[in-house]
């Protein structure tokens, strides 16, 4: 019989407005996770890195698209398949606010 990945807790993460002032995840380790939306976000954009403290460049899909999410609070979305192999995020949201994020690990 398969074990399911383990699922850890990460922190209440904050989300923001600009790709600097928003809270980086290590992602490295993980198979995908959920983000729990609260209240008052409407859209989300995804930022990348090869490190927690590299140089974040938006995210873009396998057709160049970039990876983004319209968001309905209070909600529970996937994170994105396209961010699979990213060793950090970033989550830019419509305003400022906090999310709890699950990763599979």
């Amino acid at each position: 019989m398969r074990q399911s990945p383990e699922i850890q807790r990460l922190a209440t993460v904050s989300l923001n407005t600009a790709v600097g002032t928003t809270a980086a995840i290590e992602y490295a380790n993980s198979r995908g996770g959920t983000i729990y939306i609260a209240s008052g976000l409407t859209s989300l954009t995804f930022h990348v890195s090869p490190t927690v403290g590299g140089t974040y460049r938006a995210a873009y899909d396998e057709f160049n698209v970039a990876v983004t999410m319209t968001v309905v609070s209070p909600g529970a979305y996937p994170i994105p398949a396209a961010l699979f192999g990213a060793g950090a995020i970033k989550i830019v949201s419509n305003a400022a606010a906090d999310v709890d994020i699950t990763l599979k690990g």
